[in-house]
C-alpha cells in the first residue's frame, strides 16, 4: 500500500476475476465495473465471485454487499434506491467558523438540488437559511468553485460584471491560506536539502502544517450555474 500503483493495480485484479466469474456463468459483462475495491457484478455471479475471492485471499464484505431483490445499492460511497441517489447529508464536524458554515450549507443545498428538473427542495430551505443568516458578511459564489462561500443563483449574488471587454464576472469567496514558518537554523535547511517537510517553501518559508488562516479573495467566473427556485 501506498507506492502509488496499489489502485489501478487492484482494481486490475478485482475487474479481472469479475470478467471471468461471469464469463464462466455465461452472465453479460456488459455491467461489470470495478473502482478500486469497489465492485458491481450481476447477482447471479455475486457467489461464485466470492467464492474465486477467496480463492486468491480476498475477502468480500458481505456486510456492504446487496445481491437481495432489495432496490437498495451502495457505491463509491453513494447510496441509490432504484438508481435514485438517496444519500444523506453527513455532518462531520463541528461548525466553528465562517467556511464551516460555507460547507455545511453547500453541503444541504446540492442535497436539495434536483439537476433534472432543475429545482431545490424547499423542505430544506430553513435549515439552510439558518446557516446563511449565521454569516455576518456572507460570500456568494456559483457551484462548481468549491466552499468558499455559499453556493447561490446569479440573482441572489448580484456580481460584478467584468470590465475591459472581458466576458464574465466578479464576486468574492474566502480561501484558506498556510500560515508560513520562516527560519535559517540547521534543521530547516537539512530539511530542503533531503526535500523533506518544505513543499512549496519559498526561500526559508515553510508551510505549517495543519495551521491556515482565513483570506477574503476577488474571484472570477465565465457562467454563473442555475441552481434552480427553491419549490
Amino acid at each position: 500500500m501506498g507506492n502509488g500503483f496499489t489502485f489501478q493495480l487492484e482494481t486490475l485484479i478485482f475487474y479481472s476475476i469479475a470478467w471471468a466469474v461471469c464469463k464462466y456463468l455465461h452472465v453479460d459483462v456488459k455491467n461489470v465495473s470495478v473502482y478500486g475495491d469497489d465492485v458491481i457484478i450481476p447477482c447471479k455471479a455475486f457467489e461464485k465471485y466470492v467464492e474465486v475471492c477467496a480463492f486468491y485471499g480476498f475477502t468480500v464484505n458481505k456486510s456492504k454487499s446487496y445481491t437481495s431483490s432489495s432496490c437498495f445499492r451502495e457505491s463509491c460511497g453513494s447510496h441509490f434506491f432504484s438508481g435514485v441517489n438517496c444519500k444523506p447529508y453527513f455532518l462531520k464536524e463541528v461548525i466553528v467558523d465562517d467556511l464551516a458554515c460555507y460547507k455545511v450549507a453547500n453541503g444541504i443545498r446540492r442535497l436539495s438540488h434536483n439537476p433534472d428538473l432543475g429545482y431545490c427542495d424547499a423542505r430544506f430551505y430553513t435549515t439552510w437559511l439558518t446557516l446563511r443568516n449565521a454569516v455576518k458578511r456572507p460570500k456568494f459564489i456559483p457551484e462548481f468553485y468549491g466552499d468558499g462561500g455559499f453556493i447561490v443563483n446569479f440573482d441572489e449574488a448580484k456580481p460584478f460584471r467584468a470590465k475591459y471587454n472581458i466576458e464574465g464576472y466578479f464576486t468574492k469567496h474566502v480561501a484558506a491560506v498556510p500560515l508560513k514558518y520562516s527560519s535559517d537554523d540547521h534543521p530547516v535547511l537539512l530539511a530542503r536539502l533531503k526535500g523533506r517537510s518544505v513543499d512549496l517553501a519559498f526561500r526559508n518559508e515553510t508551510n505549517l502544517r495543519g495551521r491556515v488562516k482565513q483570506v477574503t479573495k476577488r474571484l472570477f467566473v465565465n457562467q454563473w450555474y442555475f441552481l434552480g427556485e427553491w419549490i
